[in-house]
């Protein structure tokens, strides 16, 4: 936690109030114990790339495929 600046809240649009209180508190308590400011905050996020996973729809664009034993090399992760 030593060079923790901030946390951030991922918004699915599912958040509710108690959730949103829950992260305020959890951050207040983490800059008291810390003795340092830390800002919390929240992003659009989206499960859109969970749902495609799970149901199986692996677009090669966002989904690197890798066969069992193969080495992952660094370049696998851009774009030609």
């Amino acid at each position: 936690l030593k060079n923790y600046k901030r946390v951030i809240l991922i918004n699915n649009d599912d958040i509710d109030k108690i959730h949103r209180d829950y992260a305020e508190d959890m951050v207040a308590f983490m800059s008291d114990t810390l003795e340092r400011d830390i800002e919390l905050k929240e992003i659009k996020g989206s499960s859109r790339l969970l749902k495609m996973l799970v149901d199986g729809n692996w677009d090669n664009n966002e989904v690197l495929r890798i066969k069992p034993g193969q080495k992952i090399l660094q370049e696998y992760f851009f774009n030609n």
